[in-house]
């Protein structure tokens, strides 16, 4: 089989698994409109292939590896998403999580003004150098939309004269 997703780089493949996630969870609790179950089936299609998280280990860096957030009851995690598939992320950072343990990942795509977050659990971390860890999607992830400095208008205001 042929791997559609290669060649995206690594914040397009997470905005269309993205898609792909909320898809199914709607579908699983209700009826999705006919263009959205087209969508979903042309979204399985190729997710299907994309869908095992790698053994535990190192994952190189990569040119488009993303600055990323884990946050949980251990605080705010500081971390670089390194590799997105169906399943799950690797993520790696100056501190580990345990396995097992539930955390949102929140990723911000920057160029349009979205950010992620998604539920997860830590599949495993391997605390060799830098901690990486993978990530197993446990829940529905959320878009939010948030203003881009490029797209804010500041109007500069007249000083106001001091009263005498």
């Amino acid at each position: 089989m042929v791997d559609n997703t290669r060649g995206l780089a690594l914040i397009d493949k997470l905005r269309f698994l993205v898609r792909f996630w909320d898809l199914t969870a709607r579908h699983a609790m209700s009826a999705l409109s006919s263009t959205e179950k087209l969508e979903l089936h042309a979204l399985l299609k190729v997710a299907a292939q994309d869908g095992r998280l790698p053994a535990r280990g190192i994952v190189s860096r990569t040119p488009d590896s993303v600055a990323a957030e884990m946050i949980g009851e251990f605080g705010f995690v500081r971390c670089e998403l390194r590799q997105v598939n169906a399943a799950g992320f690797v993520v790696a950072g100056y501190r580990g999580v345990k396995a097992d343990t539930s955390l949102i990942l929140r990723v911000s795509d920057e160029v349009r003004g979205i950010d992620y977050t998604i539920p997860c659990t830590v599949a495993w971390t391997h605390e060799i150098g830098t901690s990486t860890m993978a990530l197993r999607i446990d829940g529905t992830p959320t878009e939010t939309r948030f203003a881009s400095l490029s797209r804010i208008s500041i109007v500069p205001q007249k000083p106001r004269q001091l009263m005498a």
